[in-house]
């Protein structure tokens, strides 16, 4: 349990990581690790990433090959979703630091709503396709209702 709670804390089992975090290669890291063991291994994230050169299905897929039990809770945020911000902004990533001028407007967010329906779905049809359980949870949602939409996802309740 203790390294369970250093990984949480961390992100890694070693110590502190530097830079953004790499979904994928912390799934496959755990898949390594834990070879020679079986269990359960939930994902809680909002599987956004710099990780674009392996996403995260790829350290999915190796904790399947494994023979892990996996599920995934994917987290997000209604303004992530729909942001409705207009105008001239700069936005952070508090993961990477990283800022990105630009100016919105109506195309620029229907541009986005449609990346993110891609994404969300993308990562939907994926979990499906490898008959993993899938949860979208909203940050607005109450955790009674996450708990009991992930338990029904994994087949645990009706």
């Amino acid at each position: 349990f203790s390294h369970a709670l250093n990984f949480l804390a961390t992100g890694s089992r070693g110590g502190a990581t530097s830079g953004p975090p790499d979904l994928a290669r912390s799934l496959q890291r755990h898949a390594g690790a834990a070879s020679r063991r079986r269990g359960l291994v939930i994902v809680l994230s909002d599987l956004f990433g710099a990780d674009q050169g392996a996403p995260w299905t790829a350290g999915a897929q190796r904790l399947l090959h494994h023979g892990l039990e996996l599920q995934v809770i994917q987290v997000l945020d209604p303004a992530e979703l729909d942001p409705g911000l207009l105008g001239d902004l700069r936005l952070a990533d508090v993961e990477s630091a990283a800022h990105l001028d630009l100016t919105s407007d109506e195309g620029v967010l229907r541009d986005y709503a449609a990346a993110v329906r891609r994404f969300v779905g993308e990562a939907e049809t994926w979990c499906r396709r490898a008959r993993v359980p899938y949860v979208r949870a909203m940050t607005d949602a109450s955790f009674e209702d996450l708990a009991l939409r992930a338990l029904a996802a994994a087949g645990m309740v009706e």
